[in-house]
């Protein structure tokens, strides 16, 4: 479910940036600044944004990072596999494949320390 979760908000992020580029091209390309922060709505906020949503029920669980790490590079498999592309492109690249997975693995594991966090600190303040 953490993987699901995760593409799923890579895909709503990457619409909601593919949208401002189709109607609004200027404010993404006109400084560095919104072109990074683009990167960032489309990489680093889903798995932030459901690490946290996993952390409020399974805080200390190790399965959901690395299950919504591999996310990404299964669906790229899949999707070059579907569309006849070069299957064995993150095989090619073992170092930034491991780094992109170890990257969000670690964001996901941060969102869900900051889930339960703010899980917690909600029930103390009831």
């Amino acid at each position: 479910m953490p993987g699901g979760a995760t593409i799923l908000a890579m895909a709503l992020c990457f619409t909601v940036v593919a949208a401002l580029l189709l109607a609004w091209e200027v404010l993404i390309l006109d400084a560095t600044w919104t072109r990074w922060a683009a990167l960032a709505v489309m990489y680093v906020l889903p798995h932030l944004a459901v690490g946290a949503w996993v952390g409020r029920t399974r805080p200390l669980a190790v399965g959901p990072p690395v299950a919504a790490g591999l996310a990404p590079v299964l669906m790229l498999v899949f999707g070059l596999l579907l569309f006849g592309g070069p299957v064995a492109t993150p095989l090619r690249a073992p170092l930034v494949t491991a780094g992109a997975v170890l990257g969000w693995t670690g964001l996901f594991a941060l969102g869900m320390v900051a889930g339960s966090r703010l899980d917690g600190a909600a029930e103390q303040s009831n």
